[in-house]
């Protein structure tokens, strides 16, 4: 915990029999999805004929802390939480392969549009269509990163009423395996995730710093653009 925010270290230690208990109660609830809402779904689809002629997204809104970092809740910007499963089923889409691309949840509805014959028109969107790519050998051409954004509101947890976290909202910046947090406090965290995939080990302070000036300038510019200024600064070499 030596990396992070003053505010993330003072927290008590994790309780491990509640985010033990927690993590049950969240499999409790993904096995009644998996029996009360994809299996009739599924089975509908089937005995209508229409399965082999439907697109099937499977993703969630956010993921989850059952204790990491000592914290047992949403909206933080390590990978716990800020990413979800996803995954595609449907004509066209090559089955048991994994892409290890930077997908976003606005994605989906430039890519339901194409799926559905609907042009944008001159609606310009954040995200792009990953149509072409679901039956594609790979993801080229695709984004190089992506910024999500959140803010750390933990008042609920240790001071009803009131926040304890000073350093506000934050934003998550992702390069590849590199994850790049910036907090409106200054903060700064840097993750290389190949050799850290759990966040351990922050490494801004000893980072080289034209690194770390190049990667406050994407995130300056990226929090300033939107449509397709945004798409151009995620696909930028």
């Amino acid at each position: 915990m030596s990396d992070k925010p003053t505010w993330m270290r003072n927290l008590p230690l994790a309780d491990t029999v509640g985010s033990q208990r927690e993590y049950e109660g969240k499999m409790e609830e993904l096995a009644d999805l998996d029996s009360k809402g994809m299996r009739p779904i599924l089975a509908a689809l089937e005995a209508t004929g229409q399965l082999a002629n439907t697109v099937i997204f499977f993703t969630s809104d956010n993921g989850y802390l059952h204790g990491e970092h000592r914290e047992r809740k949403k909206d933080l910007p390590y990978w716990e939480s800020s990413e979800v499963p996803f995954f595609v089923k449907g004509p066209g889409v090559r089955s048991g392969t994994t892409r290890n691309v930077l997908v976003n949840h606005t994605d989906l509805m430039p890519t339901t549009c194409e799926i559905a014959g609907v042009p944008l028109g001159s609606l310009d969107v954040d995200g792009r269509s990953m149509l072409a790519y679901l039956g594609a050998d790979s993801f080229s051409g695709w984004r190089k990163r992506m910024l999500v954004s959140g803010s750390d509101d933990v008042g609920w947890q240790l001071n009803p009423g009131g926040s304890n976290d000073p350093s506000g909202r934050w934003w998550l910046l992702r390069e590849g395996m590199t994850a790049f947090i910036l907090r409106e406090n200054g903060a700064k965290e840097l993750y290389l995730m190949g050799s850290d995939p759990y966040q351990e080990r922050s490494t801004a302070r000893t980072a080289d710093p034209a690194l770390i000036g190049r990667l406050l300038t994407s995130v300056k510019d990226m929090r300033a653009a939107s449509g397709a200024r945004r798409r151009q600064l995620e696909a930028a070499p």
